[in-house]
């Protein structure tokens, strides 16, 4: 595991708060201590079940703000974690901002995003037929 420091900011731009989060806890979403993003202003946009490691489920609250690691901002869910919890970084903000790990180098990557299809369609002009006009 290692850490960056990843910025949220409120989508109206009004709220924003930077943090040391660690990458490569396998989280899915990022968390950040709940009392953090309440103190900063952020406030929740819903509220989720998520399993917890031991099995047991729990209602979480979320956030949709901006995220920004290094050069790369988009926005991504990020959940209201434990007060006394650890700021992650999860597998959504990173696929958001088009990020992925470089295990041996200790830091984050840009990655291409792949298309999984075979063959390209090209695009066709309506035609009066096809509106069926």
């Amino acid at each position: 595991m290692f850490s960056v420091e990843m910025s949220l900011t409120s989508q109206n731009g009004n709220e924003s708060v930077s943090v040391l989060a660690e990458v490569g806890a396998r989280a899915t979403f990022s968390v950040i201590p709940g009392s953090l993003l309440r103190n900063a202003g952020f406030i929740p946009s819903a509220t989720l079940p998520f399993e917890l490691p031991d099995g047991t489920i729990a209602e979480r609250d979320i956030c949709e703000p901006i995220t920004g690691i290094g050069d790369r901002s988009g926005t991504s869910s990020v959940i209201f974690g434990d007060d006394d919890g650890p700021c992650l970084v999860g597998t959504i903000t990173l696929g958001r901002l088009l990020l992925e790990t470089d295990a041996e180098g200790q830091k984050l990557v840009p990655f291409l995003p792949r298309l999984r299809i075979r063959k390209v369609r090209p695009k066709q002009e309506p035609s009066v037929t096809s509106l069926g006009i």
